[in-house]
C-alpha cells in the first residue's frame, strides 16, 4: 500500500537513532527523534498545492508525535491517504 513503506523507513531510522550513543566531551548522550509523515499523489499541474498540503499535514503529525511523548512516528492511516486531517 502506498505510504506504508515510508512509515516503515521512518521507524527504522527512528529506532537506529534511538540506539545510538554520541560522545559529547566527557559525556555519552542518547538521542531520540520524532517524525511526522504525510502521503499523497502529486500531478504535474498541482505540485505546489499538494506540496503545501503535505508539508502542513506532516508538521501536524510531527506535533502529534511530540504531544504523545516524543520519540515516535506519526502519520495518517495508510487507508486515509487521500483524506484530510480529521483526527489531529
Amino acid at each position: 500500500k502506498p505510504g506504508g513503506e515510508g512509515y516503515l523507513l521512518a521507524e527504522e531510522i527512528r529506532k537506529e537513532i534511538e540506539s545510538m550513543q554520541v560522545e559529547w566531551g566527557s559525556k555519552m548522550l542518547s538521542l531520540t527523534v520524532s517524525v511526522g509523515l504525510s502521503y499523497g499523489k502529486a500531478m504535474r499541474w498541482n505540485i505546489v498545492d499538494i506540496f503545501d498540503k503535505l508539508l502542513s499535514e506532516a508538521d501536524a503529525y510531527l506535533y502529534q508525535s511530540k504531544k504523545m511523548g516524543r520519540n515516535r512516528t506519526s502519520a495518517p492511516p495508510v487507508t486515509a491517504i487521500s483524506q484530510p486531517l480529521a483526527s489531529i
